[in-house]
């Protein structure tokens, strides 16, 4: 799930599709929005972590939705493994 937390207190919460997209619409941020990403526990047997220089939270302000008036937001995330050696 993909949840958007307002200034207000407000909260969105919306599961990602197949593709792992989700589309929220219809809302000013005067303020601030905050974004967090929750990462499924279960990959195919695996964990899932975030990738290398990505995240799972962001704050955007309105400064961010000023060009056309959306902000396109990636998170990246890889399966979780454990390197053994002998």
């Amino acid at each position: 799930p993909v949840t958007l937390t307002f200034a207000s207190g407000a909260t969105i919460t919306k599961t990602t599709s197949a593709n792992g997209f989700a589309f929220f619409s219809g809302f000013e941020v005067p303020d601030w929005v905050h974004v967090h990403v929750e990462l499924p526990r279960d990959y195919f047997g695996r964990g899932l972590g975030p990738c290398p220089n990505s995240f799972t939270d962001v704050t955007l302000t309105a400064a961010d939705f000023r060009v056309f008036n959306y902000k396109f937001v990636a998170f990246r995330a890889m399966p979780q493994f454990e390197i053994a050696a002998p």
